[in-house]
């Protein structure tokens, strides 16, 4: 976030998206198949996140089928 937070104080908004590496994006955020999510939700616990905000989205419908899709992945 070092290289992120100089241009949000500066109000350069469109800066953000350069800065925001894969390397960066796969340690901030989940995303793949099932168990690759499920093994990164758990890799967090174990880092000590005690509280993850799952966003779900889907490619292959609206938000609900988002939704429906996460509470399948964690059953």
């Amino acid at each position: 976030m070092r290289p992120i937070k100089g241009p949000i104080a500066a109000g350069q908004k469109d800066e953000i998206p350069n800065l925001m590496s894969d390397k960066w994006l796969a340690d901030c955020t989940l995303y793949g198949s099932v168990a690759e999510v499920r093994a990164g939700v758990e890799a967090w616990y174990a880092a000590g996140v005690t509280t993850p905000i799952l966003v779900p989205s889907s490619t292959r419908g609206g938000q609900m089928q988002a939704l429906q899709e996460l509470f399948a992945a964690f059953k």
